[in-house]
């Protein structure tokens, strides 16, 4: 905190003001960027007059931990912030569209802040995994094995392009190991041995789907459950062709 120096400077209580108006207008749903924005210019100031020549914190600095403080660690906002991101993500994953610009500016506020992973990643990441997990094992239930290797593409795809326009690399990474695992590792074997899967692609000559299952096993480094059965398979056809001959 700021030492105090003289008590004329508009610094901390000026601060303390900001982050309550913001409190009571992020409850409206104005973006608090906006109001941090429109601190008081006599802030500024501090900066150049009294800040810097005593060593101190800079205005941004303190507006930013004052923000943290009276606001986003307030009950109520906190839970807020928390759930309607996770149901911007969810809407986003069924297909609807979403605000990503302010998704990707929420973000961004709460890396600043340093509240990224408390308010954010944590349950985030945690709902990625049940939402895939019940996802996948449904649809593999449901569909043939080419149609569920389309998906998890398709899925592997989408959550790379959601990394890319408002995750941060290290949420990325964590997400993309959660969406190969429940997609593609913890099924690999049932790919590979129901009734429409590797073996029947053989027999069927679908190329363009075992290609596509040894692609998604490779990034699990699963391709062992790939290559024996084909392996055998293909002997067992060979085997076939040569005694009609």
């Amino acid at each position: 905190t700021w030492r105090t120096c003289d008590s004329s400077l508009p610094c901390k209580p000026a601060l303390r003001q900001a982050a309550v108006l913001c409190l009571s207008r992020c409850r409206r749903g104005v973006r608090a960027g906006a109001i941090l924005a429109s601190l008081p210019p006599s802030l500024a100031s501090q900066d150049r007059s009294f800040v810097t020549p005593h060593s101190m914190p800079r205005v941004r600095e303190m507006s930013l931990m004052e923000f943290r403080t009276s606001v986003l660690r307030h009950a109520d906002v906190s839970e807020r912030v928390t759930t309607q991101l996770l149901e911007a993500v969810a809407a986003s994953r069924n297909g609807e569209d979403i605000d990503r610009s302010l998704i990707r500016a929420t973000l961004t506020m709460l890396v600043q802040v340093n509240e990224y992973e408390a308010v954010f990643e944590e349950r985030f990441l945690a709902e990625s995994e049940s939402f895939f997990k019940a996802e996948s094992s449904e649809f593999l239930a449901a569909n043939t094995c080419s149609d569920y290797l389309r998906k998890a593409e398709a899925r592997i795809v989408e959550e790379r392009t959601r990394v890319w326009e408002y995750l941060t690399d290290l949420t990325g990474q964590r997400l993309r190991n959660i969406v190969e695992h429940c997609l593609i590792a913890e099924h690999t074997t049932a790919l590979v041995e129901m009734r429409s899967g590797a073996i029947a692609m053989m027999d069927e000559g679908k190329l363009d789907e075992l290609a596509t299952m040894y692609r998604l096993f490779s990034m699990v480094r699963a391709t062992a459950t790939f290559d024996m059965p084909v392996r055998v398979a293909g002997r067992e056809t060979g085997a076939t062709v040569s005694r009609s001959c």
